[in-house]
């Protein structure tokens, strides 16, 4: 499935307006903002992003989250 990525053109928000229903691959900066669980609920789009990890974490407790997560 190709991915839409931005070609430099200004097409007046229509292109996000038009997307419904869809599976999201975003970056992990995307993951808390709110804008996404307005997507959900409005037009029933999902966002998919990395697992965040926290600085200090044991390599064990890194290997618990990914297992955790990856189910």
């Amino acid at each position: 499935m190709p991915i839409m990525t931005c070609c430099g053109r200004n097409r007046k928000g229509k292109v996000a307006k038009d997307i419904a229903n869809k599976t999201i691959f975003a970056d992990k900066i995307y993951r808390d903002n709110p804008y996404w669980d307005m997507e959900a609920k409005l037009r029933g789009n999902e966002l998919l992003t990395p697992v965040k990890t926290v600085k200090g974490m044991t390599k064990e407790e890194i290997q618990r989250n990914k297992a955790a997560d990856s189910n």
